[in-house]
């Protein structure tokens, strides 16, 4: 089984073919999960040799193994994410943490997102914040 790894746009690597039937003219099954947006990494799976050929040479593109894709969805597409669910007790919660001193607020560093001050607040015992983890699906042989 062959895995191509595109960095980059999809439509900047693959041309008109990013809005052709994938699996149908190219050759390629994309499964969902196995995408990143922010560090522009797709994966698919050539189901098709002879129509997937043509971008196994091209800038943007890298062939991978079963392990070694499974490795990129482990470290670049699994996420934890936290979302606010009831703002009155997240608040509450925060000002009562600081009040008695159980939450430094100055810990927070200004550059961070807010995936990450959230993390560090659901981390720190805040309630009103909802932790979910996303696993992506993996490559079977």
């Amino acid at each position: 089984m062959r895995i191509l790894k595109f960095t980059g746009e999809l439509l900047n690597i693959m041309g008109e073919d990013a809005r052709k039937s994938w699996e149908k003219e190219c050759g390629l099954h994309f499964y969902p999960g196995h995408q990143n947006s922010d560090e522009e990494i797709t994966l698919m799976e050539v189901i098709d040799e002879a129509k997937a050929a043509k971008y196994y040479d091209m800038l943007g593109v890298e062939i991978l193994t079963v392990e070694q894709a499974n490795l990129v969805i482990a470290e670049k597409m699994d996420k934890t994410t936290f979302r606010r669910y009831d703002d009155a007790l997240y608040g509450a919660n925060i000002q009562k943490k600081i009040a008695d001193g159980s939450l430094d607020i100055d810990l927070m560093q200004p550059d961070w997102t807010d995936q990450q001050e959230l993390g560090f607040l659901y981390n720190a015992g805040v309630s009103g914040i909802r932790k979910q983890d996303f696993v992506a699906p993996r490559f079977v042989e």
